[in-house]
């Protein structure tokens, strides 16, 4: 976990439920506030698993024109639409055998959450221009910013892909209530630039017991 980034207590809690979820090829959900941490434990979750050796895409859905959403996953043919000069694989293809990570999928459109469902139930896919099916084996984690359940209920979210991809959910803590891994962060931190940070005789800065004490007052007089 180091290795990827990924330091301090709560994330050494749920390393045991990361490396049970690695071995299933279900659908993954990882839920969480920005900055929580989701990409890395989507990365720990790939790197755990059999697919380890594979191809690892990340794919943000909010950075996807609606018309387009087609194409970036499934790809095109060329001429299949105006400005397909050439043909292109697509995500899912490019990804192989590996792990595709859906971000902020709580954004997708309702248009664009059928086409996703019908990928994830079948397993097949279509470039956007071809006759052929394609059928892949790909494993799919999806991660959000907000409250699905919410979604769902106002109509912005269809039930049925939420039942597909929360199979398994991970819900990360926003850092607010984890002070102990800020203070594990700052510490990570400064070792990993301590080179940047000498003294003139040459020695490093450290971060003592009591430095550690003043942070963590810190923090909690903005929190």
């Amino acid at each position: 976990m180091k290795k990827l980034g990924i330091v301090g207590s709560y994330f050494e809690e749920l390393l045991p439920k990361v490396e049970i979820i690695a071995c299933t090829d279900l659908t993954i959900l990882i839920t969480g506030e920005t900055g929580t941490g989701k990409e890395l434990i989507a990365k720990s979750i790939h790197h755990l698993s059999n697919r380890r050796d594979k191809s690892l895409r990340f794919l943000n859905v909010t950075a996807i024109n609606e018309g387009l959403f087609e194409s970036e996953l499934f790809g095109h043919e060329k001429g299949a639409f105006t400005d397909a000069h050439k043909s292109r694989d697509g995500v899912v293809r490019e990804a192989g055998d590996g792990t595709i990570v859906l971000d902020e999928i709580g954004d997708l459109s309702l248009s664009a959450q059928v086409k996703l469902l019908r990928f994830i139930e079948c397993g097949e896919i279509k470039s956007v221009g071809s006759d052929k099916t394609i059928t892949t084996n790909i494993h799919i984690i999806a991660s959000t910013n907000q409250d699905l359940d919410t979604l769902v209920k106002n109509g912005k979210f269809r039930l049925d892909l939420y039942e597909r991809i929360s199979a398994l959910t991970i819900k990360l803590r926003p850092l607010r209530e984890n002070t102990d891994t800020i203070l594990d962060l700052a510490e990570h931190f400064i070792q990993k630039n301590k080179e940047k940070f000498r003294i003139p005789d040459g020695d490093t800065v450290t971060i003592s017991g009591s430095d550690k004490h003043d942070l963590f007052l810190m923090l909690k007089k903005k929190m």
